[in-house]
């Protein structure tokens, strides 16, 4: 069986951040203030609010991170090969119980990576978290690796799924809640779901009511219709 984990990740990994981080942390209006994680491994769940999820987690925890993702993200030709080869996403089919996919995030564990997974599968169209499938208890149970539950928040104003126009402000990441397998594994399937659907609940109006940050951009609803 090829190995998942390979040493050229961590080699572009570094090449990317200097390339592209400043960036990404200035699009976002997110300040550069990475996560202090000791844990050398971890297994990451968090909302989705936009398509640079995945890459703002890998500026955050300082390591690169394999992330579970749809088979239409690499669907796109030569462009889904750079990032297959970069990054090595775990491609998973909707609707499935892709066992080969499991095979292959059990597989990166083994071998040391870190996973990510966005359980709802994709981003907010009304700045809510979706449902969350009850299956991923069990996945995260299957890892036995230290949970971490992240919150995007504000992000939905800047780079919302229905959105045409680019808009800039304010927003943040946190870490919401950890949990590592020696309690979690106690927990009844059910009890540790509930705790990922609390913790994964984010509602960026409530935030915004709160905060009142100012988004700035043109055209800043175009494209609203597609949300109805």
């Amino acid at each position: 069986m090829a190995k998942e984990v390979k040493k050229r990740h961590k080699f572009l990994y570094k090449v990317c951040m200097l390339i592209a981080k400043k960036r990404f942390l200035k699009r976002y209006g997110l300040p550069d203030e990475p996560f202090d994680v000791k844990d050398k491994q971890v297994f990451i769940i968090g909302n989705h609010t936009t398509s640079m999820d995945g890459a703002l987690l890998d500026i955050y925890f300082r390591r690169p991170i394999f992330l579970v993702t749809t088979e239409f993200t690499m669907s796109q030709g030569f462009k889904s090969w750079i990032f297959r080869y970069v990054f090595n996403p775990i491609p998973f089919a909707k609707g499935t119980s892709d066992m080969s996919s499991m095979k292959r995030l059990l597989t990166v564990v083994k071998e040391g990576g870190n996973i990510a997974l966005y359980p709802e599968g994709n981003f907010s169209y009304n700045g809510l978290t979706g449902y969350i499938k009850p299956s991923i208890a069990k996945l995260v149970k299957s890892a036995k690796l230290p949970l971490y539950i992240v919150n995007t928040i504000g992000t939905y104003f800047e780079n919302a799924r229905w959105m045409v126009s680019k808009i800039y402000g304010p927003s943040k990441m946190i870490i919401r809640k950890v949990l590592y397998y020696d309690e979690y594994s106690k927990m009844s399937n059910e009890e540790l779901l509930n705790i990922i659907r609390e913790n994964l609940q984010v509602d960026h109006y409530a935030y915004q009511e709160k905060e009142m940050n100012k988004y700035v951009g043109k055209d800043r609803a175009l494209g609203l219709e597609r949300a109805v």
